[in-house]
């Protein structure tokens, strides 16, 4: 047996999630050496780490953590974001990430080529970021950590500086190149073939190796990781013109066998290099401004803050503001983090969190948000949300993770540009060979011509930018209006919603309900009966307590200790008050209770006719009160339900109160489909019966009992005015809970995709035609030859559609 030698056996701590007992620590320990290739496993308690011993030759260690993430111990992982400079098309992008995810200790990564980033996840204990740029930088490009959005935007002025400089240096030397090229044309007489060859070769040197040398330097990096990228056409095609062309000016004799009219290309292989760098100055201002709305959102914020402390008011720089600092806004001000209203009165300016255009007035208890600018008056709060936690951080971080992530739309290109460039670069050479060897007019110049016009022709750019641009521009649209996609993938599933259901407590209604009235039945003094009701309530968490709390206070009631409590989910609440039994809920309620109704059968039915919700009070199973409760619709929810309906879905409504109540709601919004007195554990059920039959279905809600069914749904969309847990389990959030946000979502979703799909289509189609007519396929039967300057204008050009395209969503009308 032969016995493993320490260099082949590699040792890792991992850093996991919930070890919390011993038994965990058995579990992981047996799962974990289970695993062939693996020596020795311990887990660690106190530590909540794994120390693991394996053979790399026979598992890595991604297969290790992918296994402890199945049994639900999660390694725990860090991310760095990485500006990239020199990425110029999806082979860029591929090379980068298929390089870069083979570093033992990568997890995962998402280069985005219009953002010019990637987002790295990895692990702590086996590499580090240094490791990861330094691989970056091995493969041909210039990579940074990105510690801030200042940081970043430095870095995309930098890199487009240097591409205008060189551009002007290029576009003087060009022009003369040009000039001596074509002397005749300027009325000029000609020098002579040597002294005019010469003169341009000594022009052409800076504009090839000075201007051009960004292509060099990338074509070497590729060639030393035996990859390929736009670098390498571009550096092999003009080089090949540049290269032919030194031979017919020095040793012009070398060539007489196989062309008879020797002539220099440095014009074109100047024009190309000067037109290539004038389309990459282009692309970086566009895609420069397609990151400009996130740019936008991230200065919102706040630099600094004004708040007390030791008695005094200080300015201190709003990464100092720290969780229960009282902050100062005075009129104009913008609000540095978030927080909780302790004195004054004002209005603040709230639309680039909710896009509502209209100021909000705030009070004492109200919350206010980072990035809201004070329009009147002087107010003090509390910071409860600093740094990252804000509502605004949050929105730009969902923007960022819905940029680094995929659409499924995309994976087509991402295959072809994988292979892209050495498929091109073959189609050249073989277009070269065919055209050298057919008989004709043909000769070393026109071949040489055709082979480079393939080169310079085919655009992977376009394929790489066609999807994340839409995708930055349109998600970045989206949050001005207060709408958050979770991720590239939902923008798919939106196009084919037929069926939206609404929740209705919260979300087609206001969500503050109210008591109408209350009536007593029997011989108990109203106050006490009020003061039972409100003692139940208290104990309880549904929308409908607040209404019976603040009605009773309002009357001035006594408190009362309730015993035994107990919450019947969808049903109503029970529990001992001064050694009664009392009981409070629905119809359904009491008779499964068994409570005496007497005449409140017919008193409750007569209300829940006109939309009212009835709570039954009894005491000692005999029925002693009636509470009316009702909540407002929210103004625009009708507008928001006809245009549903104008766009051919279906709405349905879905609610846990009495049938008639919401009967009655969906009558005054044209619902036409209601699903009534549904158990918060039901709302899931329904969805799955609804799918079934064949829908795609969008749940709107906002409460906790949602967030099954928004999970349920193929697209959950939760209103931003809801609990975090409804958040956590939608694709779509909506921040500030307006409804138009719902129809706002579905047209930016589907014009977002229907953008990338004219892009791809675009991207595609071009080189589909681009190359073959660059290959001189109809040439012999149509006279159509294509110059490689045409061609290297066409490629250039071809970038700028895709990204202009994209930034048409900027001034989508929502």
């Amino acid at each position: 047996m032969k016995v493993k030698t320490p260099a082949e056996i590699k040792a890792v701590d991992l850093q996991v999630d919930k070890i919390t007992c011993q038994g965990c620590v058995n579990f992981i320990e047996k799962t974990i050496s289970d695993i062939d290739g693996v020596t020795t496993v311990h887990a660690n308690l106190a530590e909540s780490s794994v120390n693991v011993h394996y053979e790399p030759g026979r598992i890595d260690l991604n297969s290790i953590r992918r296994r402890l993430d199945d049994i639900n111990y999660n390694v725990r992982t860090s991310r760095a974001s990485i500006q990239i400079e020199g990425m110029h098309c999806a082979s860029c992008v591929s090379k980068i990430e298929n390089e870069v995810s083979r570093l033992e200790g990568v997890v995962n990564i998402r280069v985005n080529l219009a953002d010019q980033t990637a987002r790295v996840e990895y692990i702590q204990q086996i590499i580090d970021p240094g490791t990861i740029l330094k691989k970056i930088e091995s493969l041909g490009y210039r990579a940074s950590q990105q510690e801030d959005e200042i940081e970043k935007e430095d870095l995309k002025k930098d890199y487009h500086s240097r591409l205008l400089r060189n551009f002007k240096i290029a576009l003087p030397f060009t022009a003369l190149i040009f000039f001596f090229s074509h002397l005749g044309m300027f009325g000029v007489k000609p020098l002579g073939d040597r002294a005019t060859f010469i003169i341009l070769f000594f022009l052409a040197l800076p504009v090839q190796f000075y201007c051009g040398r960004r292509f060099y330097v990338g074509f070497w990096k590729s060639l030393k990781n035996f990859t390929a990228s736009m670098d390498t056409l571009v550096a092999v095609g003009t080089s090949a013109a540049f290269l032919y062309s030194v031979i017919a000016t020095f040793y012009p004799s070398l060539l007489a066998s196989v062309d008879q009219n020797v002539a220099v290309y440095y014009d074109t292989a100047a024009i190309i290099i000067t037109l290539i760098l004038f389309g990459r100055l282009l692309e970086s201002r566009a895609k420069n401004a397609t990151s400009a709305e996130i740019e936008k959102l991230i200065k919102l914020e706040g630099r600094t803050a004004l708040v007390e402390r030791d008695g005094k008011e200080r300015q201190v720089d709003r990464a100092d503001v720290e969780q229960g600092d009282i902050v100062v806004i005075k009129p104009g001000s913008k609000l540095p983090v978030d927080g909780v209203v302790l004195e004054g009165f004002s209005s603040v300016d709230e639309s680039m969190l909710t896009g509502e255009p209209l100021p909000r007035e705030i009070k004492p208890g109200d919350r206010v948000y980072a990035g809201s600018i004070n329009k009147s008056g002087r107010f003090r709060f509390e910071a409860q949300a600093v740094g990252s936690d804000t509502v605004l951080s949050k929105i730009v971080e969902s923007v960022k993770q819905i940029i680094s992530s995929r659409a499924p739309i995309q994976r087509l290109a991402d295959k072809v540009a994988a292979v892209f460039v050495p498929v091109v670069m073959s189609i050249a050479a073989l277009a070269f060979a065919l055209w050298m060897i057919l008989p004709g007019e043909t000769n070393l110049t026109f071949a040489l011509m055709i082979f480079i016009a393939v080169l310079i022709i085919a655009c992977p750019c376009a394929l790489g930018l066609a999807t994340p641009t839409a995708i930055m521009v349109g998600s970045s649209r989206g949050a001005r209006e207060g709408i958050l996609i979770k991720s590239a993938e939902i923008l798919e599933r939106v196009q084919k919603i037929n069926m939206v259901v609404f929740d209705k407590t919260g979300t087609l209604s206001e969500g503050r309900p109210h008591v109408d009235e209350f009536r007593n039945l029997g011989n108990f003094d109203p106050r006490k009966l009020l003061s039972i009701a409100t003692a139940l309530e208290k104990a309880s968490e549904h929308p409908l307590s607040e209404a019976v709390i603040v009605y009773a206070s309002e009357k001035g009631v006594e408190e009362l200790e309730v015993r035994d409590f107990e919450a019947v989910p969808g049903r109503g609440l029970r529990g001992r008050i001064d050694g009664s039994q009392v009981h409070l809920g629905n119809l359904a309620f009491m008779k499964d209770e068994g409570v005496s109704l007497n005449n409140g059968n017919e008193q409750s039915g007569g209300l829940r006719s006109n939309g009212k919700t009835v709570l039954l009070l009894a005491v000692d199973f005999s029925l002693e009160g009636i509470i009316h409760v009702s909540d407002l619709i929210k103004p625009e929810a009708e507008a928001v339900v006809e245009e549903l309906k104008q766009s051919g879905r279906s709405v349905w409504l879905l609610s846990g109160d009495n049938k008639s109540a919401a009967e009655s709601v969906a009558s005054q919004l044209g619902i036409e489909n209601v699903l009534a007195e549904v158990l918060p554990h039901e709302k899931s059920d329904h969805i799955k019966s609804l799918k079934a039959a064949g829908n795609k279905v969008a749940m709107v809600g906002d409460g906790v009992n949602d967030a099954p069914a928004l999970a349920e749904a193929d697209i959950g969309i939760a209103l931003g005015s809801g609990t975090d847990v409804a958040l956590a389990f939608s694709d779509i959030t909506l921040i500030g809970g307006n409804l138009h946000g719902v129809t706002k979502a579905l047209k930016l979703s589907e014009t977002t995709l229907k953008t990338i799909k004219q892009n791809l289509v675009w991207a595609f189609g071009y080189n589909v035609v681009a190359i073959p007519l660059a290959a001189g396929l109809f040439y012999p039967l149509a006279g159509i030859l294509l110059s490689p300057v045409v061609a290297s204008a066409a490629m250039a050009f071809s970038s700028i559609f895709v990204i202009s395209n994209s930034l048409r969503l900027r001034k989508l009308r929502l």
